[in-house]
């Protein structure tokens, strides 16, 4: 990965609010669903995203957060206006609505698997609705809370 890549990541994933320390294989999954849902959201860091063991995931991704990117982030490197205000419109999806009784990493991953499904897979409710029973069963009571996030909050 490019330097200037690192950073632009880094920042990213700093204007989200998303920790950058990795200490579990939680923290790689909530990171790889805050970094689909910012190139969903207009912020195109390059990544592409394929289906795999139950869930979208990039192997890029993945490798790059393989680099210790919890260096400090140059000072003379920010993200520029038109990106800020990008992240600033998906940064509500990565909270956890009042009353989903699930932790951010559930939650992102939700966002993350509902998204690709309909967005990639031109899949519809129903469908989205029995990957989620067959495969993250105590996420399908949130589905239709994730739904109104993105509709609200991404453009499809």
């Amino acid at each position: 990965m490019y330097k200037a890549n690192v950073q632009l990541l880094k920042q990213v994933l700093k204007e989200l609010d998303i920790p950058l320390a990795i200490k579990r294989y939680s923290d790689r999954q909530l990171i790889q669903a805050a970094i689909y849902l910012a190139q969903v959201g207009g912020v195109d860091l390059g990544y592409a995203f394929g289906w795999r063991m139950h869930k979208p995931f990039c192997a890029d991704l993945f490798h790059d957060l393989s680099e210790d990117i919890t260096k400090s982030i140059s000072d003379d490197f920010c993200l520029i206006p038109e990106l800020r205000q990008k992240l600033e419109r998906i940064k509500p999806l990565l909270v956890v609505p009042l009353y989903v009784r699930i932790n951010r990493k559930d939650w992102a991953d939700l966002l993350l698997i509902t998204d690709f499904l309909r967005r990639k897979s031109k899949f519809d409710r129903t469908n989205i609705e029995k990957i989620l029973k067959d495969n993250y069963e105590f996420l399908l009571p949130y589905m239709d809370k994730a739904l109104k996030c993105l509709n609200k909050y991404l453009s499809i």
